[in-house]
């Protein structure tokens, strides 16, 4: 019987190997890109167009399902916390970015 195929090193819910897996060891350029690929995969969205600017739902096309589904994969792709409550204050892409660097400082 054959040996089953390797994993592949990064199955889309983990970062690849070597990516850093905690936001406070991430630089904004390094959260930007994070959510650039989460909202991509969400909304179906071209990552190109997803800038800092962007507004979530008009630009993006993020639904208020997707916001859920943002909290879920920031968390298991990324390592990043966002509180549920929060979830619907976020307007643009720059707010979850601020967002999640403010968090990063208010840890000890």
């Amino acid at each position: 019987m054959a040996d089953p195929a390797p994993l592949a090193p990064n199955d889309g819910l983990r970062p690849a190997e070597g990516t850093p897996t905690a936001a406070s060891s991430m630089s904004r350029a390094d959260i930007l890109q994070g959510l650039r690929d989460i909202l991509a995969r969400i909304a179906g969205a071209d990552p190109d167009t997803i800038t800092i600017d962007a507004l979530i739902i008009e630009d993006v096309g993020v639904d208020s399902l997707g916001f859920y589904e943002i909290l879920i994969e920031a968390d298991e792709t990324m390592g990043i916390k966002i509180e549920e409550k929060d979830l619907l204050t976020f307007k643009t892409v720059g707010d979850i970015v601020s967002y999640i660097e403010a968090r990063e400082h208010a840890q000890p």
